[in-house]
């Protein structure tokens, strides 16, 4: 095996120019340069790397900053919504009660 192609061919599948591309398509881009062989033990060596590196599997953290102003905001929308659904809520009671004794 050449072991300079097939470190190659690993910081190729690594780079970022590329890491958008589906893994099969990269592979598929290495079997005109390297062997089968060759393309096991790349693929291998990246699976490997992929799993040792620290951001692999990172999860992004959102950090929640508590602004008064967006409190503020929130309790008026709470409210607005409070309010929206009690006028409904008398809406339909009223309508209800003006349909019964339109029927009777």
């Amino acid at each position: 095996m050449r072991e300079d192609e097939i470190d190659k061919a690993v910081s190729f599948l690594r780079s970022d120019a590329v890491k958008t591309v589906p893994v099969d398509q990269r592979k598929k881009f290495l079997e005109d340069k390297l062997t089968e062989e060759e393309i096991s033990e790349v693929m291998k060596r990246f699976s490997k790397l992929e799993q040792q590196s620290p951001a692999a599997g990172k999860q992004e953290h959102i950090r929640v900053v508590k602004s008064p102003a967006a409190e503020q905001r929130l309790k008026q929308t709470n409210s607005h919504f409070v309010i929206n659904a009690i006028n409904i809520t008398s809406l339909a009671v009223l309508t209800s009660i003006g349909v019964n004794y339109m029927l009777d």
